[in-house]
């Protein structure tokens, strides 16, 4: 059976907080999880058990909305993690495996270059993309990866929720 579980809490650079080498750092609480392969290879079960104490970290910070990467286990664990803090908006940004040009780009589609140093795809240069009908205007956001590498998604997604004009309250 799955049992509770122990999420370790690792304080990143500067404490609690990640500097997102973005012109402003992001002052939200980061929170880490487990490998994807966890979530993907131990069950539904299991994930919704990572996602409720993800969710158990992040409600401290109140978000209203879940934003993550559609992503395998980057949609489940974000899905796990609203279920987790019973709320019901939750949105995923696709990746692009090129970069699309400004006007490349969809009218109803926010757009974030990032440079994914980590791909085995030739492409180095990708987009992440978030449709404009979710609805995180205005909403307390956690961003929820399965995982951080060189944060240039993480980077991404942040730029994604300030366009839509969300406020970054945890990163989990």
């Amino acid at each position: 059976g799955v049992g509770a579980i122990d999420l370790p809490i690792v304080p990143q650079q500067g404490g609690d907080h990640v500097g997102t080498g973005l012109d402003e750092s992001l002052e939200a609480p980061v929170r880490t999880a487990v490998c994807p392969l966890v979530l993907q290879h131990c069950g539904v079960r299991f994930s919704a058990t990572v996602g409720k104490a993800l969710a158990n970290e992040l409600r401290a910070f109140t978000p209203s909305a879940v934003l993550g990467v559609a992503t395998g286990s980057g949609a489940i664990l974000a899905l796990e993690t609203a279920r987790g803090l019973k709320i019901d908006e939750y949105c995923l940004a696709q990746k692009a495996e090129a970069g699309l040009e400004p006007h490349q780009q969809q009218a109803d589609v926010l757009c974030a270059p990032y440079n994914d140093a980590n791909s085995s795809s030739l492409v180095k240069n990708k987009t992440l993309q978030l449709d404009k009908r979710c609805n995180v205007h205005g909403a307390s956001v956690a961003v929820v990866l399965d995982t951080i590498t060189s944060g240039e998604l993480l980077k991404a997604l942040l730029r994604l929720a300030r366009e839509a004009g969300a406020t970054v309250v945890a990163v989990g």
